[in-house]
């Protein structure tokens, strides 16, 4: 998932990509599918109430770079600790 034009969208902030210190892992003993994890992150977007559109792209276009090439899955479940912590996956 990690291409060139990614990395150059979270430089200039276009992309959303969390910092690895922000990431706190969580146990999840039966880890969902790959589209299932992509789904909670989208209920994450549908859910949460932006304070303006410019502040939601950065998230949906990682939603869109999601679709077209998936992430590793101990990756994406890292994001979601951080983003979705009371998720029932957790």
């Amino acid at each position: 998932m990690c291409t060139l034009k990614l990395l150059k969208e979270v430089i200039r902030g276009e992309c959303y990509c969390p910092k690895l210190e922000e990431i706190k892992f969580k146990v999840c003993l039966c880890p969902p599918s790959m589209d299932d994890l992509i789904a909670v992150y989208e209920e994450f977007l549908e859910a949460c109430p932006w304070d303006s559109e410019a502040h939601s792209k950065p998230y949906k276009r990682l939603l869109a770079h999601m679709k077209h090439s998936q992430p590793d899955k101990h990756w994406l479940l890292g994001l979601l600790s951080l983003l979705a912590p009371a998720h029932a996956i957790w």
